[in-house]
């Protein structure tokens, strides 16, 4: 038999009563608290992990963006570079 001091009473409005009894009949309201307590909690983490996903994301994107912006800039500019040379000779010559 569980003790008195494992629980923590909770009292419920009785409005919040008749709208449980009116979804699940019959229903033992302790589990159901219990249940709806757990479900709540899994959700909040849910949403907090997602938020640091996307955080994250974020992060790794504007990364990836400037990584990709220096490999541009390293196989760009000296092909620039060259072309213009070749340009400026044609100029001069």
């Amino acid at each position: 038999m569980p003790l008195l001091a494992d629980y923590t009473l909770v009292k419920l409005p009785d409005s919040l009563v008749t709208e449980i009894q009116g979804v699940q009949p019959g229903v033992n309201l302790d589990s159901f608290v219990r249940q709806a307590v757990r479900a709540y909690i899994t959700a909040a983490r849910r949403r907090a992990l997602q938020q640091k996903l996307a955080k994250d994301y974020d992060a790794l994107a504007a990364m990836y963006s400037e990584l990709a912006d220096e490999l541009a800039d390293e196989v760009w500019l000296p092909a620039e570079n060259a072309a213009l040379l070749r340009t400026e000779q044609g100029i001069v010559a």
